[in-house]
């Protein structure tokens, strides 16, 4: 087990996606608001993908081979 202080620091220095929010913070490519509002579309899209994903009746065997090309 990591503490907390271990896991935020290698967020901070190694996540890929914590640096790539640094560098397009740092240049001014976006601001902090356009990446709540980006984070907040994206949180939605993963929320609704799951409820789908868990709510939905399982698809029909016949579709086991559809846009299958042999």
């Amino acid at each position: 087990y990591r503490s907390k202080e271990e896991v935020q620091k290698m967020r901070n220095e190694h996540d890929p996606i914590e640096q790539v929010r640094s560098r397009l913070l740092a240049g001014g490519v976006i601001t902090e608001d356009d990446l709540k509002k980006v984070d907040g579309e994206i949180r939605l899209i993963v929320q609704e993908s799951a409820e789908f994903a868990q709510n939905d009746p399982e698809p029909d065997v016949s579709e086991l081979w559809t846009d299958i090309v042999r």
